[in-house]
């Protein structure tokens, strides 16, 4: 991802049956970097849960491996994500058990 600002957030349905359900239930923001399509969840790429791709689909399918990645390796980001419905409720959890 470059230094520049977001300029295009893409907008998609998250309930669509291609979507992971990891991304349907935590809805990260979508945008257009150039000319790829990146997927985030958290402040920024090196904090965050990030993923890119040549379709909008495509950066959801690597944003979900990186997620499951994470998941694997620390199961109380797990139970995190399986006792929360939003998006802010997940990554405070995270930060409190990072603290």
């Amino acid at each position: 991802m470059s230094n520049r600002m977001i300029t295009e957030a893409i907008t998609i349905n998250y309930e669509d049956e291609h979507v992971p359900a990891a991304a349907q239930k935590l809805k990260p923001k979508l945008f257009k970097d150039g000319i790829k399509y990146c997927a985030l969840l958290g402040a920024d790429p090196q904090q965050g849960i990030f993923g890119c791709g040549d379709t909008p689909l495509d950066a959801l399918n690597d944003w979900n491996d990186a997620y499951q990645y994470l998941v694997l390796k620390d199961p109380e980001l797990k139970s995190i994500y399986g006792k929360v419905s939003t998006l802010s409720n997940v990554w405070l959890g995270y930060k409190r058990k990072a603290s």
